[in-house]
């Protein structure tokens, strides 16, 4: 499987398929004038998502921790709201799709957001 970058089309990873197991990533991050960056990492293995997380960024020199609360997109539709998250200054914060792997139609658009940082929406589209 073939994941692409959802703004250029170019190739942002692959997922191998063979007879054996295997389990591969991809991941998309945007800059963003708030935090340093917000990024979208899904696992999974043919049109099948294992996992899906996100994160962002702290580098606001002027704030000790940043909170936020994390949302997880399926074709420009709202499918997760994560509880908020919090970062120490130079480091992340991470949310992770709580739900135990599904399966997501052929060309379906995963993106995550941040409230607190802005219009960064950074996608991953899956193929079979």
């Amino acid at each position: 499987m073939t994941v692409f970058d959802s703004r250029t089309g170019e190739p942002a990873g692959t997922l191998i398929l063979s007879d054996r197991a295997e389990t591969k990533s991809a991941k998309k991050c945007e800059k963003t004038a708030w935090v340093g960056r917000v990024c979208v990492n899904v696992n999974g293995k043919g049109l099948y998502v294992k996992s899906w997380a996100t994160t962002f960024e702290h580098t606001q020199e002027s704030y000790k921790y940043l909170c936020s609360e994390g949302r997880f997109w399926v074709d420009g539709k709202r499918f997760h709201t994560n509880q908020k998250s919090c970062a120490d200054k130079h480091h992340s914060a991470q949310l992770t799709w709580r739900g135990k792997g599904r399966k997501f139609r052929h060309n379906a658009k995963l993106c995550n957001s941040w409230t607190i940082a802005g219009p960064a929406k950074p996608c991953i589209t899956v193929h079979k």
